[in-house]
């Protein structure tokens, strides 16, 4: 999973305009976030997307987690949402980054971020993390 987020984060990085000497002597060009720490959030689907929690967290020390609990009814094959539990400042974020490491038919990610952008959020400030998707839910 860490390798996962590390990728997910990876755009928003930029290359800092301060070269950095390593410890041979040479210098490199060195990447840093281009929002403060706090500025980015993540919001895990229950339960699966907590998997994700402590990757992001050791990446991006600053960042606010939100969780929301949307399950799909058997029955109906429809979404849920039952739950929610967001940062109080979640449309002053830079990045929202949206935890589920499994999508099947999309309907719990399509109205997580629904949820998402009613609390002020543009839909081009989110990220989909997913790990595994099917065709359908793609």
């Amino acid at each position: 999973m860490h390798l996962l987020v590390e990728e997910a984060i990876s755009q928003d990085l930029q290359v800092s305009q301060k070269a950095h000497k390593s410890p041979t002597g040479s210098t490199y060009d060195h990447y840093e976030m281009k929002h403060e720490e706090d500025e980015y959030c993540g919001v895990s689907i229950l339960r699966a997307g907590d998997s994700m929690v402590d990757p992001i967290m050791q990446l991006i020390p600053g960042i606010t987690i939100g969780k929301i609990l949307i399950q799909r009814d058997e029955k109906t094959s429809q979404p849920i949402f039952f739950y929610q539990k967001q940062v109080q400042d979640l449309k002053s974020k830079k990045r929202v980054f949206l935890l589920d490491p499994m999508l099947a038919t999309g309907g719990s990610a399509s109205m997580a971020i629904q949820q998402i952008k009613k609390s002020g959020v543009k839909a081009e400030n989110i990220t989909f993390i997913n790990l595994v998707s099917c065709d359908e839910g793609i």
